[in-house]
């Protein structure tokens, strides 16, 4: 019988949340309810990011690089909507919150992960241009928060 790959597409992500986060002495936990995004997210990256330190003696000629410590970021892309809601929910979100908690699931069936991820606010950016969609992006960056940090399950 003749198969064919079944890809991973933009369409099999199957939620996006982001809950902001009240600090309580060094304790994280949900304030309010979870902002849904699925509907307007246009993008989602996630990029692992080592802190690497070049260590080496002094008359070698080539890098050492060394990993000191792993990190994580996502940048999440939204349009910004005119429907009588929130058109950028991700500036709401900065604007009230330092530390944010993203959910999202791409996949289905046995290919399905969730990723939950507690993470400090970085760069927010909105594109508007006189054509095309506006835009409103958000770059999420890693906290130290234990085990929980980042699961992806």
């Amino acid at each position: 019988m003749p198969t064919i790959p079944v890809w991973l597409l933009g369409k099999n992500v199957t939620a996006v949340s982001i809950t902001g986060q009240a600090l309580t002495g060094a304790t994280l936990a949900d304030s309010g309810s979870a902002v849904a995004l699925l509907a307007k997210t246009q993008g989602i990256n996630h990029s692992i990011t080592p802190e690497l330190q070049e260590i080496n003696s002094m008359n070698s000629t080539r890098q050492n690089n060394v990993i000191l410590s792993d990190g994580f970021q996502f940048t999440i892309n939204c349009l910004m909507v005119n429907d009588g809601t929130d058109p950028a929910p991700l500036r709401t979100l900065v604007n009230t919150f330092d530390y944010l908690k993203v959910v999202f699931t791409k996949g289905s069936g046995g290919s399905a992960e969730t990723y939950t991820a507690y993470c400090v606010r970085g760069a927010y950016n909105e594109d508007m241009q006189g054509r095309g969609a506006g835009i409103c992006s958000l770059v999420l960056e890693a906290i130290d928060a234990g085990s929980s940090t980042l699961v992806v399950s």
